[in-house]
């Protein structure tokens, strides 16, 4: 499972592999990031970033749910 953030954001440009009938395989779009945006974040929580007043977000986050085995 990949996350990405609200569609303000570059990596949530993988929502067009999905939503538009492109069918793109999870390859595909995981080479797609990786690409444009780099590394995905270690954790889960790296993708927002909160400041006083607001938050931020970059960055992504493969889940392979390795801690089920």
């Amino acid at each position: 499972m990949i996350y990405v953030p609200d569609s303000g954001a570059i990596e949530s440009g993988i929502m067009d592999f999905i939503w538009n009938d492109e069918n793109k395989d999870i390859e595909f779009i995981k080479d797609w990031l990786l690409t444009r945006c780099g590394p995905p974040n270690r954790i889960i929580k790296d993708i927002y970033q909160q400041s006083k007043d607001s938050w931020t977000s970059k960055g992504y986050y493969i889940d392979d749910f390795k801690d089920f085995e």
